[in-house]
């Protein structure tokens, strides 16, 4: 790799020109390590690959699980896109179940009287906190999108407990682009497809780079006629 010209049109490319205009700008030291490269890498497939890609499985399992939001997100698809347009960016605007992922949307709070030492690891327990019904009412163990269509802090009464991509400064950068993509993919498969769960399904949850189906997700698709 070393002496090679670097291509432009792809991750390690573009990692690999920047990390040369650093160094040549400020010193060596400005530059990242191959490692560093490697990390970044892996970083941004995991993230912006596995993650989209689980976020896709999931909505449709649960599409699958409860067969009337499909079809009231199909009905909505075919009020804005028919039954031939491929979908835009711009249509995007105009579908609500844009909103089964919520807006982001920030509410500034006093933590002036909070500290945490230097060195201290903090975890946050998401899915207790995405269940707890002092947050989302007494429905908080039910699957319904419509809690969200107003945004995240509307479902949560104002408070910053809605927290898939985190929160702040630190808030997942792929945030727009990820929901940006499963938005659009989700409709050209409801403009085209019903679909339900596999009768070898079996649902079991389990964390591993970020919450994936155990044994898989065989899904049933049926082509819908035009």
């Amino acid at each position: 790799m070393k002496g090679e010209a670097a291509t432009k049109s792809d991750l390690l490319g573009l990692q690999l020109e920047s990390n040369v205009q650093a160094i040549k700008q400020w010193n060596e030291s400005a530059g990242l390590s191959m490692q560093d490269i490697i990390n970044e890498c892996k970083l941004f497939y995991f993230a912006g690959h596995e993650s989209v890609g689980l976020l896709l499985v999931w909505t449709t399992v649960m599409l699958s699980r409860h067969p009337k939001w499909q079809e009231r997100a199909r009905e909505e698809v075919f009020q804005v896109l028919g039954k031939e347009r491929a979908p835009s960016y711009d249509d995007l605007s105009r579908l609500k179940i844009r909103q089964i992922s919520p807006k982001s949307q920030s509410k500034i709070r006093n933590w002036e009287d909070l500290t945490i030492p230097a060195g201290v690891s903090i975890m946050l327990q998401t899915t207790v906190i995405h269940h707890d019904k002092a947050i989302y009412g007494p429905d908080a163990m039910e699957f319904n999108p419509e809690r969200f269509f107003e945004g995240s802090l509307a479902a949560t009464k104002g408070q910053l407990a809605f927290l898939t991509f985190s929160w702040g400064s630190h808030a997942c950068p792929g945030q727009a682009f990820t929901l940006t993509q499963v938005k659009l993919g989700i409709a050209m498969i409801l403009q085209n497809f019903s679909f339900e769960l596999s009768p070898s399904y079996k649902h079991a949850p389990k964390v591993m780079f970020a919450l994936a189906p155990q044994h898989g997700a065989p899904i049933i698709y049926h082509r819908l006629k035009k």
